[in-house]
């Protein structure tokens, strides 16, 4: 089989055709993980932002409730004092 001049000129055989779709099959395969990884990033990420949400909302309450059990305990004190 004679080199072509691709070949002869880069010093080494060059791809086929055939590993040619087979390389780019194998890219279009990487991009399309990395859009699932995208997504489920996206969906994780929003989960936590909910999380975090939730548990800011949850500690303003509880604040809210304790000072207001110590108001109370308070009056409680005064009163039978």
């Amino acid at each position: 089989m004679q080199n072509t001049l691709i070949e002869q000129q880069l010093g080494h055989p060059t791809l086929g055709d055939a590993q040619w779709i087979h390389n780019l099959s194998l890219i279009q395969r990487q991009v399309k993980y990395l859009d699932e990884i995208r997504t489920w990033s996206g969906t994780i990420k929003n989960s936590a932002e909910k999380v975090i949400d939730r548990v800011e909302r949850m500690q303003k309450a509880l604040d809210g409730e304790l000072e207001t059990l110590g108001q109370q305990f308070e009056q409680l004190k005064s009163v039978a004092g």
